[in-house]
């Protein structure tokens, strides 16, 4: 375990790393010196009952064993991963397991000082687990409780108060719906059961739990680190991610509680909305990022690692005070580009053509797209003519994005033209566009790759094609029906149609042979031959896959070469016609 810490490849920084395995009663002890801070943008504590009685339950079962084995196993209770900052030990990994064994220690406590008359094993006990809890006065041993060796600040105070206020009188609101509480009491009944039903062995069980339960704290020498070996090993739940970070930097920054519960609440509401839209916090802050970037005409095309370019003067560009606001706006126009929701208040929102391109936006393998649209919308969404122009300035982006990255068919050809028309897009609602200009060598590549697109255009490139014949979006589910089927009869292709084998593979992947199907009648329609096939196209919605059906009576390779001709004119047509509409 040690090796494979100290050698992570993934920590790039010059770093010094300790790891010591530790006893509980070592562990706990050791902040006497350094008490243990769980920072603000650590996540609420969370674990559930079913946490607390596996815990409860894996420590009985090891005293059990090593009762009856009278062996010197120890129970490994995991990795605890943190960094000293101002005299304290800041917990990056491990603040659920923390937590959790103090409250059941503070639960053991209780427990043993019920009897007025202890014997000597309870006193025992008591006066070891007393410096595990509160600070201790190191010339009269006396612990003070009014001190506890943990300080909570994660972000919801009434919480923080509870767990605080449980380690130093044990006094709790049975009530009460937090989890500190449900989990103490939880904790306090298991223990008093084993007390009951093992009272022959409760002091070996405590004796387990603080001289025979092991930790392996991994001591780094920043936060940087810490969070990089964090995500390393961390494998399990949720791990930290920077908008943790973000949120605790805002919130501290906030001086009023008033405003503070009201920052709360409405970083709770967009959380809520972004999962539902299967969108991440982080996310967020990382389109926003672009923003910020064009802002100051940052055209950089080595993208910034997040959280290093908004911690930039101590996270100001984060405080400003209509940050959620554009993060809340950022949320309504990426979850409406992928799936049309969440944009109800837009007079725009049943725009089936502006639809259609963030469809087929969607459909090219890489997300470049994304940023110029948001810039674009933040922007200019309260223009009057927003409708008109958006969809003017997503057609010629489409076409743009659609043409260079079919030639070069690399993300580094779209960085630098899309990143200056990031900073257009704030000057203008007719940005201008950069993108490098086709040359005539390149005219000839395109219209190649137009006629057998990548693998990541393929999809983009067929539904662009339906999409000249069709005035609603595509079924769902639909999916690329290869009208000559990708299995045929060799006899037939050499000595009915007189094709080769090869000369059918050259073709089977061009867009004249393939066409958008549901998947059920796709399904129905198999692999069989054209006229087999004819019904299940009649029963489609999509447009063009019915015409092809009303003017086929068969489909040969010959027919897919003449209309991979027909189409690669309609789709030229089609791309210079959206960039002569987006310059008049």
């Amino acid at each position: 375990m040690l090796l494979k810490i100290i050698n992570i490849k993934e920590i790039k920084m010059a770093t010094e790393i300790s790891v010591d395995k530790k006893t509980i009663e070592e562990f706990l002890k050791d902040a006497q010196k350094k008490p243990f801070l769980i920072p603000e943008y650590q996540r609420q504590y969370s674990w559930e009952k079913e946490h607390v009685v596996t815990l409860f339950e894996d420590l009985t079962d090891f005293t059990e064993r090593k009762m009856v084995l009278k062996n010197n196993e120890s129970y490994f209770l995991g990795v605890i991963v943190y960094f000293e900052n101002n005299g304290q030990r800041e917990i990056i990994d491990g603040q659920q397991r923390i937590t959790s064994l103090l409250l059941f220690l503070r639960a053991v406590y209780s427990k043993l000082n019920e009897n007025i008359q202890k014997n000597v094993k309870e006193e025992n006990f008591i006066k070891l687990i007393e410096p595990l809890i509160w600070k201790q006065n190191e010339l009269t041993g006396k612990v003070n409780k009014n001190k506890i060796l943990i300080d909570s600040k994660v972000v919801i105070a009434q919480d923080n108060d509870t767990f605080h206020r449980i380690l130093k009188t044990a006094e709790l609101d049975y009530k009460a719906k937090d989890r500190y509480s449900k989990n103490f009491i939880e904790f306090a009944r298991l223990f008093d059961d084993y007390c009951k039903t093992k009272p022959m062995r409760v002091y070996n069980f405590i004796n387990n739990i603080l001289r025979h339960t092991i930790v392996l704290p991994i001591k780094a020498d920043n936060q940087e680190t810490a969070l990089t070996i964090f995500s390393t090993l961390n494998d399990r739940g949720l791990s930290l991610n920077d908008a943790d970070i973000f949120k605790a930097q805002i919130y501290n920054s906030i001086k009023n509680e008033t405003d503070k519960a009201d920052f709360i609440d409405k970083w709770k509401d967009l959380e809520q909305k972004a999962n539902k839209n299967g969108e991440k916090m982080t996310g967020l802050f990382y389109n926003y990022m672009f923003l910020l970037r064009a802002k100051k005409d940052d055209k950089d095309t080595t993208t910034p690692q997040l959280r290093r370019y908004l911690s930039k003067d101590k996270y100001e560009v984060i405080k400003d005070k209509s940050l959620l606001s554009n993060l809340n706006e950022i949320l309504k126009i990426t979850s409406f580009s992928k799936n049309f929701s969440d944009i109800n208040d837009e007079t725009w929102k049943e725009n089936v053509k502006i639809k259609q391109i963030f469809n087929l936006l969607n459909l090219i393998g890489n997300e470049w797209w994304k940023y110029p649209c948001i810039i674009y919308y933040l922007t200019h969404k309260n223009k009057k003519s927003f409708e008109l122009d958006y969809l003017k300035f997503l057609r010629r982006l489409y076409v743009e994005i659609f043409m260079r990255y079919s030639i070069e068919h690399a993300i580094n050809s779209l960085k630098f033209p899309i990143l200056k028309l990031n900073i257009q897009i704030l000057k203008s609602m007719k940005p201008k566009f950069e993108f490098k200009e086709i040359s005539d060598v390149e005219n000839k590549i395109l219209k190649d790759r137009i006629k057998n697109p990548h693998n990541n255009l393929r999809y983009s490139l067929v539904v662009f094609i339906a999409y000249l014949k069709q005035n609603e979006l595509l079924p769902f589910d639909f999916e690329l029906e290869h009208i000559f089927p990708r299995k045929w009869d060799n006899n037939y292709l050499a000595n009915t149609l007189g094709f080769t084998d090869e000369k059918v593979k050259e073709c089977i992947w061009n867009i004249g042979n393939l066409t958008p199907l549901e998947k059920k009648l796709n399904i129905r329609a198999g692999n069989g031959y054209f006229s087999q096939k004819i019904k299940e196209y009649q029963k489609s919605k999509v447009k063009i896959t019915n015409e092809i059906a009303d003017n086929f009576t068969d489909f040969t390779p010959e027919d897919i070469i003449a209309r991979n001709n027909e189409l690669v004119k309609s789709v030229m047509c089609k791309f210079n016609e959206w960039k002569e509409e987006y310059e008049n």
